[in-house]
């Protein structure tokens, strides 16, 4: 009776498991369920790239969005589609990403250098 109850045990745990990963690896979307902020950023700074996967992600109460484009390029949003954080492989960050004042620094004090990772807190950027 021991081991029944240890192997049905064991299988409610794996299955328990299961789900916390697959509630944590998100759902796919259409472009289109993005908030609009993000649509407009993905459409205005990534021109010439499609979206390759959309995907909601709920973890502790909060959602985020995670956008994938054709060159591999990584953007997460939050719930109100500002920018969380751009992982760029291939290409660099464009500059239109960053706010205005963000990007007169980087144009005047960062001439011919760009970043493949870009990460905003809401309060501060990380280039």
């Amino acid at each position: 009776m021991k081991r029944l109850s240890f192997v049905l045990l064991f299988f409610v745990a794996v299955a328990g498991f299961a789900c916390l990963q697959a509630k944590n690896a998100g759902v796919e979307i259409p472009f289109e369920q993005l908030p609009m902020k993000a649509q407009t950023l993905v459409n205005d700074c990534y021109k010439g790239l499609t979206v390759k996967k959309a995907i909601q992600k709920t973890t502790d109460g909060l959602t985020v969005y995670e956008v994938r484009m054709s060159d591999k390029t990584i953007i997460e949003f939050d719930m109100v589609g500002a920018w969380n954080y751009i992982k760029s492989k291939k290409s660099d960050i464009p500059n239109s990403v960053y706010p205005r004042k963000l990007k007169k620094t980087i144009d005047n004090d960062f001439v011919g250098k760009r970043g493949k990772y870009a990460e905003n807190d809401g309060l501060n950027y990380t280039i």
